[in-house]
């Protein structure tokens, strides 16, 4: 399968996920957990009144966050040329100059749906228990997720599998959770076909996979969290000779970890097929940093 070229020099394996990583610092200033009271989890479903259809094309960002303005606790009246809108008004607010190739942020589709007036504020979840609780009590929420070939389509019992290589990034909607069965339940924008499914544990891995699956979250008052993009070399600085690809693949390792899943998930959900492969390469030709190889073995 060809690549297909998107913005800021990203890339992905299929046009309808085109939704790109960004992540501003000052978001930091602006978690939902303080406008969250409760400290004990609920399961809730939000009621969503549209079902907006992308088609072949991206513009996935918008189409979620008008799935996230046709949802309660305030419904406001969407339509696939508002969704298209959004996206293109989302690209002209991101980060990346231009407009040449497609993709855009969840965080510039943020500032889109602000400046229409149907946002007041957003703000960003930044641990798995703050998802949990704000989707609980305050709202739905629009994820931006890395997404892998077994996750194309739900499996017979709605669940989704990140199983397979990343095939790319999507934003999509995330409007209940199941405290008890431990799962979200999302709201595509691929047409009815695609049920309404749950990105929840499988026998392998715990629901904090969630958390890793999910670079980008937010909410009406919402959240985001980026643990596949480490920060600053001066904040988890490189190893002596460790390339950026290295320092990048242990930072995500570390995260998984401190999410508690096992060494073996952590591996799984931090490294996609190829990084896989260059990593046993690596191992074998003794190049990794020793952290990487003692969480590897």
């Amino acid at each position: 399968m060809t690549a297909i070229r998107l913005r800021g020099g990203h890339e992905t394996n299929d046009p309808r996920l085109d939704r790109l990583p960004q992540f501003d610092e000052r978001s930091r200033n602006y978690p939902i957990r303080t406008l969250v009271t409760a400290t004990r989890p609920r399961s809730y479903t939000w009621r969503v009144s549209a079902w907006l259809d992308q088609g072949t094309e991206g513009a996935c960002v918008g189409f979620a966050w008008n799935h996230e303005a046709a949802a309660r606790p305030v419904v406001r009246q969407v339509t696939h040329a508002a969704a298209r809108q959004t996206y293109l008004r989302a690209q002209q607010l991101d980060q990346w100059p231009g407009e040449a190739y497609s993709g855009t942020s969840v965080i510039a589709g943020a500032k889109a749906m602000q400046e229409r007036g149907w946002l007041q504020e957003y703000r960003w979840a930044f641990s798995l228990d703050d998802l949990i609780l704000a989707v609980g009590y305050k709202g739905p929420a629009v994820l931006g997720l890395d997404w892998y070939q077994g996750m194309f389509r739900p499996d017979s019992d709605g669940y989704l599998r990140p199983t397979g290589r990343l095939m790319g990034g999507h934003a999509i909607l995330c409007h209940a959770v199941s405290v008890r069965e431990r799962y979200f339940w999302l709201w595509n924008s691929w047409g009815r076909g695609w049920v309404s499914a749950a990105a929840r544990r499988s026998r392998s891995m715990t629901w904090r996979v969630c958390l890793l699956l999910a670079g980008r979250r937010a909410f009406r008052c919402v959240g985001e969290v980026d643990v596949s993009t480490p920060p600053s070399d001066e904040v988890f600085a490189a190893e002596e000779g460790e390339s950026e690809a290295t320092r990048v693949l242990r930072w995500r390792l570390h995260q998984a970890l401190e999410l508690g899943l096992t060494r073996r998930d952590a591996l799984i959900f931090a490294t996609s097929e190829a990084d896989l492969e260059e990593l046993r390469q690596r191992i074998r030709q003794g190049g990794p940093p020793q952290q990487v190889l003692r969480i590897v073995l």
